[in-house]
């Protein structure tokens, strides 16, 4: 059995503060929120095969968020945590295609994959991740 969390953008939206990865799982902030669903979820069944899609790209009129991050700052804290805890990363920010010069025939609004976009960004990288594991 898998459980695939992907997470990242809201964050980003809300302007969650990134923290460190040293934070522990009260810190009030990206890296601990996501070190408590790792503990959380794993707690509840450690033979369950965890796995993380990092946040798509986003191409609103919003590039850094209130806290002065970036959509990558949230990918990049995902692939760190996914190292220190063995964990399989789909890293969707790198591999999805999706970009400045794509996101007009991929996304409804520069944020959200439409049904094209949710099967060349999202379905076809994570078949193959899957298909790898």
């Amino acid at each position: 059995d898998f459980a695939a969390i992907f997470l990242g953008t809201n964050n980003f939206g809300s302007n969650t503060p990134i923290g460190t990865i040293s934070d522990s799982v009260d810190a009030a902030t990206f890296y601990g929120y996501t070190r408590k669903n790792i503990a959380t979820i794993l707690g509840w069944n450690p033979a369950l095969r965890l796995v993380f899609f990092t946040p798509l790209n986003r191409f609103d009129t919003t590039p850094v968020n209130l806290q002065g991050l970036r959509v990558l700052d949230y990918a990049n804290a995902i692939k760190a945590l996914c190292l220190e805890y063995s964990l399989p990363v789909l890293d969707l920010n790198a591999v999805s295609g999706l970009n400045e010069l794509t996101h007009g025939i991929y996304t409804t609004d520069a944020i959200h994959p439409n049904d094209f976009g949710q099967i060349a960004c999202i379905a076809t990288p994570a078949k193959r991740f899957f298909a790898a594991l």
